[in-house]
């Protein structure tokens, strides 16, 4: 097994090595998949195609149908929860802000100043609650305090 040109980024020039067990995701293009031993194409066209997982990383952009998708379920909530983020990535601070611009309520679960908090549409709208608390401690919290609730019941 040849693992020279996998980077720690994990990109990969996998039609010039093998890497045994490495599934790829679909080709953006075409939709075809690919197996470690595929060789339907040649190397000039694997070359061309850029393989990305349906996971959007930090800095990537947000394809614009999950984004419609997104939009819609924002319009669609009682409320908002977000849980662990600072909201300063557009695509996270866009959903948010959506909501308050809409009226609904948004709840923020996080340590640390929100973008929504520094731009002051937390105070603008009054539409923000904002639990200044460590997530894995405060949401354990709130799972005993369920199973206890659910145990007197």
């Amino acid at each position: 097994k040849k693992t020279s040109s996998l980077r720690p980024d994990g990109d990969a020039d996998w039609y010039l090595e093998s890497y045994d067990g490495m599934t790829l995701p679909p080709c953006p293009h075409c939709g075809t998949t690919h197996d470690n031993d595929d060789n339907n194409q040649s190397g000039e066209e694997q070359q061309q195609s850029f393989y990305k997982t349906d996971v959007v990383f930090f800095g990537d952009s947000v394809p614009r149908h999950r984004f419609d998708i997104a939009y819609a379920a924002v319009d669609a909530a009682d409320g908002i929860l977000c849980i662990g983020t600072s909201l300063a990535v557009h695509s996270a601070y866009r959903l948010a802000k959506r909501a308050l611009d809409k009226g609904t309520e948004v709840a923020i679960l996080n340590v640390g100043e929100t973008r929504i908090e520094s731009e002051g549409l937390d105070s603008k709208t009054g539409l923000v609650t904002k639990i200044e608390s460590p997530i894995g401690e405060t949401l354990a919290e709130v799972v005993k305090s369920y199973d206890n609730s659910a145990a007197v019941e």
